[in-house]
């Protein structure tokens, strides 16, 4: 005996035609063969290994140039040469990378107020970065910094200013969350502790150095310790330039992306 039928034809038609594109779609997404497998596992492992290269490479970049900059802040002539030679040429990079494929930059340029250029007396000098920051559409978007009052000039405003950028700029890798107000505090402690695991000690860095010595000669009574030892010097002088940096960080960015 057939079972009574409950759909009409043209909803049984529909129901057929759906069933055969599930099942194409199935088939579409068998899981690969041993051959494939064996033709897909070179090109991961070399991808794999490029990524690594490019990751060692900027990292190596980034304490290179902290060094630099440690050495031309010490006072050492050559040092302070190199740095603006140096400056020089990657802000070169840069903008000609943004007159060649502007859409690479667009991508977060628009919610940047400052941009790297060079200055000059010069008319056509101001006429190029006039040109290039129409280019970048700079300051035309808001979704980042916040309305409040802060001052560039301040080291902690600086160093926030560099965590932010640099979490922008991974933000995939670091897996973060869209940026609201709510979760800022998640974008600058990851991107503290990235810092932190590529071997920059701010307390190293002779303009936040400046920012933890208040830290330094008070008592460390929260561990039950009448003085501290270099070890409790170090970790609150750390903790006072996160604090410091932290509080321009909560100032600097604004957090208005939609979840």
């Amino acid at each position: 005996m057939n079972p009574p039928q409950i759909f009409r034809p043209k909803t049984r038609r529909r129901i057929a035609t759906s069933e055969r594109k599930k099942a194409k779609g199935d088939k579409r997404a068998a899981p690969i063969t041993a051959e494939q497998q064996q033709r897909e596992t070179p090109r991961l492992a070399l991808e794999n290994a490029e990524r690594k290269e490019r990751l060692k490479i900027h990292e190596e970049a980034q304490r290179s140039i902290n060094k630099l900059i440690r050495l031309a802040e010490s006072g050492d002539q050559l040092s302070v040469i190199l740095l603006v030679m140096i400056a020089s040429q990657m802000i070169d990079a840069v903008n000609s990378g943004v007159e060649q494929r502007p859409e690479l930059f667009l991508k977060f340029s628009r919610d940047q107020f400052v941009w790297p250029a060079l200055i000059s007396r010069k008319r056509a000098i101001k006429l190029e970065n006039a040109r290039l920051m129409e280019t970048l559409q700079l300051g035309h978007g808001d979704a980042y910094f916040s309305k409040k009052e802060w001052r560039l000039s301040a080291p902690s405003t600086q160093a926030a200013l560099g965590l932010f950028s640099i979490a922008l700029v991974r933000r995939e890798v670091l897996k973060l969350p869209p940026l609201t107000e709510k979760t800022k505090r998640i974008w600058f402690e990851k991107i503290w502790g990235e810092m932190l695991r590529k071997g920059i000690a701010p307390e190293q860095v002779p303009k936040l150095a400046r920012l933890g010595k208040s830290a330094i000669g008070k008592k460390s009574i929260s561990r039950g310790m009448p003085e501290q030892t270099e070890g409790m010097k170090r970790d609150d002088v750390r903790a006072e330039i996160k604090r410091q940096v932290w509080n321009a960080f909560n100032r600097l960015v604004g957090g208005g992306e939609s979840e």
